[in-house]
């Protein structure tokens, strides 16, 4: 993970698809894109639904590292995105809010996580969207297009991000809640509000 201030960053990271299959985790913290199934998930998705079916890239997105775009942001112009979400749990949500994909159940489990919540839309729609989010939400501007593209090439919109960058959860809105739950369990949380918690416990968990 890049420190902030700095441009380096993990080749895995900026490597091809092949590179990440290298690094893929299969058992730990995440959940299967296809059965939710806590704690392991297969590397292709093989659900039936039409958006997975027709999709250009089937390959899981869960437990390979996600990449390092450069965003921007309301006060920087070129940032990594390591630098804007902070190095703990983070939503990635294309071309959403995600309080509008989430229920406020949801809400309530990631806030007590202590995740970032973000919004990630084409750089000309940035500034509208900054206008309309969720004062919780963090909304960043794809300037170079390489989120278009890697979203654009998988049928996964809401993606669960780990601390340490890997995909936790990868899924279809109507499918968060589940992935969620399935997240949580796979690390066995207790619920407690992230003020009362130290990250320790979660390493401890497996993560």
């Amino acid at each position: 993970m890049s420190q902030a201030g700095s441009d380096r960053v993990c080749p895995v990271r900026t490597g091809c698809q092949h590179e990440q299959e290298r690094h893929r985790y299969t058992r730990g913290v995440l959940a299967d894109p296809t059965t939710q199934e806590p704690g392991r998930a297969a590397a292709k998705l093989t659900s039936r639904l039409v958006p997975i079916v027709t999709a250009n890239n089937r390959t899981s997105p869960v437990g390979v590292q996600f990449p390092q775009p450069r965003v921007t942001t309301r006060d920087a112009s070129d940032a990594l995105l390591d630098d804007v979400v902070g190095n703990w749990w983070s939503v990635l949500v294309w071309g959403n809010d995600p309080t509008d994909l989430l229920s406020e159940t949801e809400l309530g489990k990631l806030e007590a996580l202590g995740a970032r919540l973000v919004a990630i839309v084409p750089e000309n729609q940035r500034e509208w969207t900054e206008r309309s989010a969720d004062p919780r939400v963090l909304v960043l501007g794809d300037h170079t297009g390489r989120f278009k593209e890697w979203f654009d090439d998988r049928p996964t919109p809401i993606v669960f991000l780990r601390p340490d960058r890997f995909v936790a959860g990868a899924c279809l809105a109507q499918h968060a809640p589940a992935t969620l739950d399935a997240i949580l369990e796979s690390m066995h949380f207790t619920g407690r509000p992230a003020s009362d918690r130290t990250r320790p416990e979660l390493a401890q968990a497996g993560l």
